[in-house]
């Protein structure tokens, strides 16, 4: 979908080596376009684009309105200014949403050219919705197909419409290694802003990111592990209850097995003397291979003068009698002193209880726990294993190791490891879970939504965060008449004429020729103040 973009040349205003319609220095900057063929604001009502490092840490997250009243539609843009550092690569994440709920996203990973200014278009199709084209972690939706994340080839250079340059010196995000604009910019150039949106972030977004991201491997904890801006991605997962992915779980409680996780794929470990013949691994391995229709194997059936099933040369094979040390047992020599289907005598069968795997040791029979579980309750491991050690907060890696109750939050455990679930509205944001969620992103300034937005400081008004969205309040005698959170409160309804009392149109009255606003009254200036 393509759409003429016309940008406007706003005022003149120093920037590192730019003054008034000079460029001492190259700009190096990267501007992305955001566009959707989505209509605006029956199905999306909101555009938003992030931008972080590869180690995770947000630099900013802007986010603008589209459609209905005197909204304007897309395209919407955001400009880089690469001001010094390492050049790239940047993850760049586009958004369509509705309501607040994410219609359609589109990832990036781009760096700056240095010198250069260069655009990437981001086309939030119908096609990409989840519902119909599902990519993977390491793969973004571009054009209804999945695509790699690398975008450098995809850059072109920021034309006007008459093939030259339009440079952008708007107030800018001051980050390590680059700026991005304050506001997201609509198809005229013009900053949009709804006072109180996430655009009254933007500007001192980044200057206090929190701790940097320190590389892990990736585990199914709801965090970003390994630094890469995704949460609980992977294929490599290893442990039984999540295998492969996040929430694939290999069967428990199975027949003479354990359940073990083998490159991403649920595999099971037979008992001795056992096999799975029916290739189904729910089961476990239900095949007792001393059974003369198994003999040593699966569907190997003795008879004629070798009708028994009995150890030769230490294999299972089909015998015509049992040697001194065994002993007859429904067509099959055993030793009963570890013989798991005979422990003792013929028939008497080891039981597998919940989560255990069973021998027989001196003609009885002995159980363990398998991997990850443990008798907590009783310490009886024979009537099986309940505790999963791995997930459970009150017996986390061994029983009796309970998780500690921090502060707006839950204990759990997260593959034998004590971590936290935050209550709604809390977040962890200096990543110390002995400090528990210790910020209200509801309501703190400096961490408003998210751990990375400082709301900025106005003009003549209180910074505020309700509901995780930046805004302000006027301090008394003074309004946001413009509209323009730039600039904050910048009427003084005391003296104003034109908006005496408050602003216009918000109980203010406007004073006549023949008066002045005094103490923000209109009053004759006959009378004086």
């Amino acid at each position: 979908m393509t759409r003429d973009i016309r940008w406007a040349l706003p005022a003149c205003l120093l920037l590192g080596a730019i003054a008034c319609g000079t460029e001492t220095t190259p700009r190096t900057e990267l501007v992305v376009v955001v566009d959707s063929d989505l209509a605006a604001p029956s199905e999306i009502d909101r555009v938003s684009v992030s931008v972080r490092r590869e180690n995770g840490t947000t630099m900013s997250e802007e986010s603008s309105s589209v459609g209905g009243g005197d909204q304007r539609g897309l395209p919407k843009t955001v400009t880089l200014l690469h001001t010094g550092g390492t050049l790239g690569p940047l993850r760049v994440i586009a958004r369509a949403s509705k309501d607040g709920d994410d219609v359609v996203t589109q990832a990036a990973r781009i760096s700056f050219q240095r010198g250069k200014r260069l655009m990437l278009r981001m086309t939030l199709v119908r096609a990409c919705m989840p519902s119909r084209r599902a990519c993977s972690a390491a793969e973004t939706c571009i054009e209804g197909a999945c695509s790699e994340l690398d975008r450098d080839d995809q850059l072109t250079p920021w034309e006007a419409l008459d093939g030259g340059f339009l440079p952008i010196s708007d107030a800018a995000i001051a980050v390590p290694d680059a700026t991005v604009d304050a506001a997201m910019r609509d198809a005229e150039g013009d900053a949009t802003d709804d006072d109180g949106g996430r655009e009254d972030a933007g500007e001192d977004a980044g200057q206090d990111s929190g701790p940097a991201c320190v590389p892990d491997d990736e585990v199914c904890n709801g965090r970003d592990d390994d630094c890469d801006m995704n949460v609980d991605e992977g294929t490599t997962f290893s442990t039984v209850e999540h295998c492969g992915t996040c929430g694939h779980a290999c069967p428990t409680n199975l027949i003479n097995a354990r359940s073990v996780c083998v490159d991403g794929e649920c595999e099971i470990e037979c008992a001795t003397q056992t096999k799975d013949c029916d290739g189904d691994v729910t089961p476990g391995c239900e095949t007792n291979l001393t059974s003369p229709t198994d003999c040593g194997d699966c569907d190997v059936a003795c008879g004629g003068s070798t009708p028994l099933c009995g150890q030769n040369g230490g294999t299972l094979q089909c015998v015509g009698s049992c040697g001194a040390m065994l002993m007859e047992c429904s067509d099959a020599c055993v030793d009963v002193e570890t013989d798991p289907f005979h422990c003792g005598a013929c028939g008497d069968a080891c039981t597998a209880q919940s989560n255990t795997s069973v021998t027989c040791s001196a003609s009885e029979c002995v159980y363990s726990c398998v991997e990850g579980y443990d008798a907590c309750t009783d310490g009886e491991e024979s009537d099986g294993c309940e505790t999963n050690t791995r997930t459970d907060p009150l017996h986390c890696s061994a029983c009796g190791t309970a998780c500690d109750d921090e502060a707006n939050s839950s204990p759990r455990c997260v593959n034998g490891t004590c971590d936290i679930a935050c209550d709604n509205g809390f977040t962890d944001c200096d990543n110390n879970i002995a400090t528990g969620c210790e910020i209200n992103t509801n309501t703190d300034i400096n961490h408003c939504g998210t751990c990375e937005i400082m709301c900025p400081a106005r003009t003549n008004a209180t910074t505020t965060c309700a509901g995780g969205s930046c805004g302000f309040t006027c301090i008394a005698g003074r309004g946001n008449c413009d509209n323009n959170a730039a600039n904050g409160c910048e009427t003084n309804t005391q003296t104003t004429k034109a908006h005496c009392g408050a602003c216009a149109g918000q109980g203010g009255d406007v004073c006549t020729a023949l008066e002045g606003c005094c103490r923000g009254a209109c009053r004759l200036l006959s009378l004086g103040c």
